[in-house]
């Protein structure tokens, strides 16, 4: 015990002790609130990157050429409004996506997005993130990402 407690009245360590818990119980709801809101960012770019590979992106072994070229373009003009810079580009690193690789990613993420993760997922959102009024995406993310993957490539 700290020095000097000993000197104050059990009614007096009593506020202290529930003052230091109230404040330990504060901090650990707003690290699971910040928690929450770090899963549903995840999920979120988890949906884009998902949305962008399984129904926009085209393979580079993909036969239909007028497509692939018309999909380059927009693409490329989609790139240029969001850079500042002209002469960026993000595909210069990247050796080009198969539609084996494709369906690997499709094939993994059904995999590892079952039901289980689905609804620990929404317990986490009925439990965390509807604190302090704060909304949260979880379930539409959990749902579009379901959706996604439930697309089949043809």
């Amino acid at each position: 015990m700290p020095v000097g407690v000993e000197k104050i009245s059990t009614a007096q360590k009593y506020v202290l002790a529930r003052r230091r818990l109230v404040k330990l119980i504060n901090n650990r709801a707003k690290l699971l609130s910040l928690c929450s809101f770090i899963i549903e960012t995840c999920l979120f770019i988890l949906w884009r990157h998902l949305e962008y590979y399984l129904l926009h992106c085209t393979p580079t072994d993909s036969q239909d050429s007028l497509f692939a070229s018309r999909t380059l373009f927009k693409s490329r003009r989609l790139q240029d409004s969001f850079t500042p810079e002209t002469n960026l580009d993000f595909r210069s690193g990247l050796t080009g996506v198969s539609q084996h690789d494709i369906d690997q990613l499709q094939a993994d993420a059904i995999s590892a997005f079952g039901e289980s993760l689905q609804k620990k997922l929404l317990d986490i959102e009925g439990l965390y993130s509807k604190v302090r009024s704060r909304y949260s995406f979880i379930q539409a993310l959990v749902r579009r990402i379901r959706g996604l993957l439930r697309i089949s490539r043809n």
